[in-house]
C-alpha cells in the first residue's frame, strides 16, 4: 500500500509538470528522427540493408523513443542521490526499499510522458505509412508484451545497482554513463545489431543489454528467429540480476550502518 501511494503521490506531482515532460520528449525525439533520416539517405534507392527496409529503420527507431517509457529510465541517479544524502536514514526502519520507491517514482514520469507522446507517434507513422508494414499474430504480440515487461525489469535492476553503487562511490554518473554507453554498442540504441560487426553481435549475446530493447523490437519487426529463447534468456538475466543486487545491496547497507553515513 506504501508503494501504491508513492506511485500516486508522484503522479499528480508530474502531472502538474505535464509540459516540461512534453517539452522533454520532444527533445528525445530529434535523435531518433535524425537517425531515420540518416538511414533513409544511405538507404537511397535500395530496398534494404541487412534485411532492414526504411519503414524498418522508421519502427525500430520510433519503437526504442516510446519504449523508453515501458523500459528504460533513470532512477539509478536520485537513487544513488538520496545514500549520499542520507536520506534513506528513515526508510531503512518503516521498512521501505528506497531503490524501489525511485523505481516507482520514475514509473509515474513514464507513464505521464508515454500517453503525451503517444499522438505525435501516431502522426508521424501515419506519415510514414507508405513506408511501414507490420505484420503480427496474437501469441506475436503477447510475447511482446511479455518481452517488454521482462527488457524493464533487467533495465530496473541494473539502474538498482547504479543507485547503490552510492555506498561505495562519491557519484554515481560516471557508473550510469558507463551504462549508457554498454546499452548504446551492445543494446543497439544507436544501431541495430545485426548491422553491427560480428564481434560485437557475439558479444551481445552474453550481456544483459540486448535482452532490453533490442529483444522486443526484434520481436515487432518479426526478425527474432528465437523470441521463446531470447525470453528464457531474459528470465535467466532477471535471476542473475536480482542476485547480484541483493548480494550488493546487503554489503551496501552493512557498510552504510557501520560508517553511519
Amino acid at each position: 500500500m506504501k508503494y501504491l501511494r508513492t506511485f500516486l503521490l508522484a503522479l499528480q506531482v508530474e502531472f502538474s509538470s505535464r509540459i516540461n515532460i512534453f517539452g522533454w520528449f520532444l527533445c528525445s525525439l530529434i535523435p531518433s528522427l535524425l537517425l531515420i533520416l540518416v538511414w533513409f539517405a544511405i538507404l537511397g534507392e535500395r530496398e534494404s540493408i541487412s534485411g532492414f527496409t526504411k519503414g524498418d529503420f522508421a519502427v525500430y527507431y520510433l519503437f526504442i523513443t516510446m519504449g523508453w517509457y515501458i523500459v528504460g529510465g533513470t532512477f539509478g541517479i536520485s537513487t544513488g542521490r538520496k545514500i549520499k544524502n542520507g536520506m534513506i536514514n528513515t526508510t531503512l526502519l518503516k521498512p521501505y526499499n528506497v531503490v524501489l520507491g525511485q523505481c516507482l517514482e520514475e514509473q509515474a514520469w513514464k507513464a505521464i510522458s508515454f500517453f503525451l507522446a503517444l499522438p505525435i507517434m501516431v502522426f508521424i507513422v501515419f506519415l510514414l505509412r507508405d513506408n511501414i508494414s507490420i505484420h503480427l499474430s496474437f501469441g506475436h504480440i503477447l510475447l511482446l508484451i511479455v518481452s517488454l515487461i521482462l527488457g524493464g525489469i533487467n533495465f530496473a535492476l541494473i539502474q538498482g545497482l547504479v543507485g547503490i553503487s552510492a555506498f561505495w562511490i562519491t557519484e554515481v554518473w560516471p557508473v550510469d554513463h558507463l551504462r549508457v554507453i554498454l546499452l548504446s554498442l551492445f543494446g543497439g540504441l544507436l544501431v541495430p545489431l545485426a548491422l553491427m560487426p560480428s564481434a560485437v553481435r557475439a558479444l551481445s549475446d552474453f550481456l544483459p543489454f540486448k535482452y532490453m530493447f533490442y529483444v522486443p523490437v526484434s520481436i515487432l519487426l518479426s526478425k527474432n528467429s528465437n523470441p521463446y529463447l531470447d525470453a528464457g534468456i531474459q528470465l535467466l538475466y532477471i535471476g542473475i540480476l536480482f542476485g547480484i543486487y541483493t548480494l550488493v545491496w546487503s554489503r551496501g547497507i552493512k557498510k552504510y550502518e557501520a560508517i553511519g553515513i
